[in-house]
């Protein structure tokens, strides 16, 4: 576990939770963090302002995960928007572009064992990150140095709480999506996965 360390990709990182820089650890996520702030700063027009949509699920140390990102993208000057509760992947997705970000990142480690974890790195689009984009930002992350990353204040203006009101924009947008014939069992078992994660299921507050 501590001979190397993990490779960003396509699918951003994912290990089981533990110590060292091949497992997923707070000082894992804020190299990470850092990196894409460097690099958002830098191929993003207004990265700074647009600023990044942060979602996590209810895998172990997620939540703080999400903050320890929220954080270190406001310590590097880079306005962050996290979501004060679990959300599903698709959730976090979708808030990118309704609310204009430059990123977003999603603490999951989706279908892998219970005792991993897992950072999913979205652009402005909406869409996971891509072949060049991925190798560009783990370049950025393997340059920083891991021991001299900042903090910012829990209390920094640039760290915003998202309540359930863009949740429930959600749900309002997946309730009148018009399909051009009656779904089919496969599309609407699809539908409701997209309202549920770890068995938690999304309901319009």
């Amino acid at each position: 576990r501590f001979d190397g360390h993990l490779r960003f990709g396509t699918a951003g990182l994912r290990a089981e939770v533990g110590a060292g820089p091949l497992r997923m650890n707070r000082l894992v996520v804020r190299q990470a963090a850092a990196g894409l702030a460097d690099w958002l700063m830098n191929n993003v027009d207004d990265a700074a302002q647009k600023g990044v949509v942060i979602g996590y699920d209810a895998r172990r140390k997620s939540e703080l995960f999400a903050l320890d990102t929220a954080l270190v993208l406001a310590g590097r000057g880079v306005r962050s928007m996290v979501f004060s509760e679990v959300v599903p992947t698709p959730v976090l997705a979708w808030s990118i572009t309704r609310l204009g970000a430059a990123s977003g990142v999603m603490v999951t480690a989706s279908h892998n064992p219970p005792a991993d974890n897992g950072y999913k790195v979205y652009l402005e689009t909406g869409s996971q990150i891509v072949s060049p984009v991925d190798e560009q930002i783990a370049e950025a992350i393997v340059a920083v140095d891991p021991l001299s990353i900042g903090l910012a204040e829990p209390t920094s203006g640039l760290v915003a709480m998202l309540d359930r009101e863009i949740r429930n924009e959600y749900l309002e947008s997946t309730r009148s999506t018009k399909f051009e014939k009656e779904p089919d069992t496969l599309t609407n078992r699809c539908i409701k996965h997209m309202r549920r994660i770890r068995g938690v299921q999304l309901k319009r507050e």
